[in-house]
């Protein structure tokens, strides 16, 4: 049977039910199906997509160009080049990218890896500018 103390525990922790957590409680509660299948449906509400960080973060940051990447939609990989981090040291950069996900990260966002650029430091992807010889 289906414990209500046990639904509160789970939905209180519920921000954090991404990757890692969300497989520990599943295994916790794999019996209880119903209980599952809620945790299921909470880890897929609170999922984001790489477009929609992408679109947040230009929004706070705009005129930049933001690429954003991820094959589970959890773990995140954001290259950001912005005028407004001229002059910023690297902590900095990333406070900025950070305000514009806001409590966001954390919760929606399990983990993300960020290169934060000023133009005139940007070069491209790597092996972007590279030509192949034709012969």
């Amino acid at each position: 049977a289906l414990q209500p103390f046990a639904i509160q525990r789970v939905f209180r922790a519920g921000c954090a039910l991404h990757g890692h957590a969300t497989l520990a409680l599943m295994r916790r509660y794999r019996r209880d199906t119903t209980l599952a299948r809620m945790i299921q449906i909470k880890a897929k509400i609170l999922s984001m997509t790489p477009g929609e960080i992408s679109a947040l973060i230009s929004a706070h940051l705009p005129g930049c160009e933001v690429t954003v990447e991820s094959e589970d939609n959890t773990h995140f990989n954001a290259t950001v080049v912005s005028a407004a981090f001229d002059g910023v040291t690297v902590l900095g950069r990333h406070r900025l990218v950070y305000e514009a996900l806001g409590s966001r990260m954390g919760m929606e966002i399990h983990a993300l890896s960020i290169r934060a650029y000023a133009p005139d430091e940007w070069t491209g992807p790597p092996g972007e500018d590279i030509e192949t010889p034709r012969g």
